[in-house]
């Protein structure tokens, strides 16, 4: 009796180190992980991309980075270095990855918006709306969507609608992302992010232009004119960049106004803008 008594304690103290050694193991592959990953970010703050390219595929030999985020990273390096081909294929290799953790999940997220924007820049509309649409789904589902991944993939879906003919469903895409940069910019202090809802309400202007729907992009000249006066004040440190901004909203209007016909007054703020 007390031989199986021993023989059950001895398996259940065994059992014990096992997962405790396990859940060790998992922490310190965590850790490694995040550390790998914050490596590669201060590399790619640096330009270092042949650097990253290197790392990545060490790390990931290591077993240090996930395909997830080895992928990312070369998407990255070889994006900034204008391989356009090339990362985009590294970036589909990223969404198409199985996502295992919160570090994965993070690096999902960057690699579907950075790839659903490639393909909307290339015209593959059809293509960036299915990566868009699925990772607003995934998002949705683990939670881990920031409202900047959210308002750029809303952006990218409203980019593709827009393109392919489906005027009210773009709409509808942008007046979200809209309304989530608005909320960031008046969350944020610094006016950095009241900066990247101004460029965002340009983008969303350029594509209407494109489109040739010139109504529709002068309400969107409005609303990036708008943001800009109430977040002036913020620009202080930066009065080039304000000055920049500004002439920006003034050959949006520029081009606006000589498509619909508007010629004369266009050419007034085309020369208005070049004497600035």
């Amino acid at each position: 009796m007390r031989e199986g008594r021993y023989i059950l304690l001895t398996t259940a103290l065994l059992s014990l180190l096992m997962i405790a050694s396990c859940s060790g193991e998992k922490r310190q592959a965590k850790i490694r992980a995040s550390r790998a990953d914050s490596l590669m970010y201060a590399m790619g703050e640096a330009h270092g991309y042949e650097r990253v390219l290197a790392l990545a595929d060490s790390l990931e030999q290591a077993g240090d980075l996930s395909e997830v985020s080895a992928n990312r990273w070369r998407g990255v390096a070889y994006f900034y270095q204008g391989m356009n081909r090339t990362s985009e294929f590294y970036y589909k290799k990223a969404v198409g990855a199985v996502i295992k953790g919160e570090t994965d999940a993070l690096n999902y997220n960057k690699s579907a918006r950075r790839l659903a924007n490639i393909l909307v820049k290339k015209g593959d509309y059809e293509g960036a709306l299915r990566v868009a649409m699925n990772a607003l789904d995934i998002m949705r589902e683990n939670g881990t969507g920031t409202d900047t991944d959210i308002a750029i993939l809303e952006d990218a879906v409203g980019c593709c609608q827009l393109h392919l003919g489906r005027a009210e469903l773009a709409a509808r895409n942008f007046d979200k992302a809209y309304k989530l940069l608005l909320d960031m910019a008046a969350a944020d202090t610094t006016g950095r992010r009241a900066h990247l809802a101004f460029e965002d309400l340009c983008n969303i202007t350029n594509e209407y232009l494109s489109a040739q729907r010139y109504q529709e992009a002068l309400a969107w000249i409005s609303r990036a004119e708008e943001l800009l006066q109430h977040y002036e004040p913020t620009y202080t440190k930066e009065p080039q960049l304000l000055k920049d901004s500004k002439a920006k909203i003034t050959i949006l209007h520029a081009i606006d106004l000589q498509n619909s016909g508007d010629t004369k007054e266009a050419a007034r703020l085309y020369q208005e803008d070049a004497s600035t």
